[in-house]
């Protein structure tokens, strides 16, 4: 950065300052710097480099030696009004060039923050008061990505959403900084997001959104963290016979299974177990009410998660399917709607998750 630019950022730091306290709000700055206290050794190379030697006098709060940076440690909080100011006033529009040159956009956030991406969106700021929500030209395994974020870091484990710079500057006024990051002051919606990796513990990148999520076939979870005990699926598989009338065959044999396994009557440990436990698994999976619309219940965990997620949140097993639902489809309906029946065989090949 040269000096006209850091002028300039000083000039519009100093003068959102004065609009803060013209209209009564409290401003605060922070200053990183070197500084020279009265325990500084005066003999030090670093100390006779700045000029400081034994008679030089070092005042109680400290000898400012040379800035590095400064920083408003309230300078996103303003009204919403004033945000839009500077926002337009310091930003420039996304134009056709620019989505030209910058056809994708990548927003990393931490993965803790995928469950209320799904039911929220991609909020500006993501809570923590800025007044935008900035992505990258790059994904964040280019090395690129790293010089354009200036070093920004997220600890733990990251996810990364993907979403075409076009639909960023038609639909959510997007706008460039002088770095070249893409930002923009409004919530994009779980919808609009195209595509999502996500980090697993070795930090290897995996595919997060699958569109067809909520047409799989899921059945088992991958290495997940914690399995759903015998009692929790006993209990799991109780609840859901029960909501439905007792005259149901299939509830009837649920309820069935559960009390054999309660009076001990079913051999722990053999054959006959490992297939009563999978029976209650699977009504369970497909019975069971999620309180998340867009959810289903992971087999591991037997929690709501994402069905666009490749992963549980919860255990944060990778999904396993066994391919499509099938879609039963009665002569009656077929009659009266033909345009709208559809064979299993007739759908798109979609890749399953893995």
């Amino acid at each position: 950065m040269n000096m006209d630019e850091a002028l300039r950022r000083i000039r519009c730091l100093f003068e959102i300052m004065h609009h803060n306290v013209a209209d009564g709000r409290r401003v605060r700055i922070q200053v990183f710097a070197f500084v020279a206290t009265e325990q500084t050794s005066r003999t030090h190379a670093f100390a006779a480099s700045r000029g400081i030697d034994e008679n030089t006098v070092i005042p109680p709060e400290g000898l400012l030696i040379e800035p590095i940076a400064v920083r408003a440690l309230n300078g996103h909080t303003g009204s919403a009004s004033e945000r839009e100011v500077v926002l337009k006033r310091d930003l420039k529009r996304l134009t056709a060039g620019a989505v030209t040159a910058i056809p994708n956009c990548f927003h990393v956030t931490s993965r803790e923050n995928l469950m209320g991406t799904f039911e929220r969106g991609i909020q500006p700021g993501g809570g923590s008061g800025r007044s935008v929500t900035y992505f990258s030209s790059f994904a964040p395994w280019d090395e690129r990505s790293w010089k354009i974020s200036k070093g920004t870091y997220i600890r733990g484990e990251r996810a990364v959403f993907y979403m075409k710079t076009e639909t960023l500057m038609d639909q959510f006024e997007g706008r460039i900084t002088d770095s070249g990051q893409p930002v923009t002051d409004l919530v994009i919606p779980f919808a609009s997001l195209r595509g999502a990796w996500v980090q697993d513990s070795g930090m290897n990148w995996h595919r997060l959104i699958v569109p067809s999520g909520p047409e799989q076939l899921v059945r088992s979870v991958y290495r997940p963290w914690r399995y759903a005990n015998r009692e929790e699926v006993m209990k799991e598989a109780r609840a859901c016979a029960e909501e439905v009338e007792y005259e149901d065959a299939k509830a009837a044999d649920i309820i069935d299974t559960v009390c054999a396994f309660e009076n001990r009557t079913i051999k722990l440990g053999g054959a006959k177990e490992k297939e009563a436990h999978f029976k209650l698994l699977y009504y369970i999976v497909e019975h069971r009410a999620v309180e998340i619309a867009g959810c289903i219940t992971c087999p591991a965990c037997l929690k709501d998660t994402p069905a666009k997620y490749s992963i549980c949140l919860k255990c944060k097993g990778m999904m396993t399917s066994y391919g499509r639902r099938p879609f039963v489809i009665t002569e009656d309906e077929r009659e009266n709607d033909p345009g709208d029946a559809m064979d299993v065989d007739d759908q798109d090949d979609e890749p399953c998750r893995t």
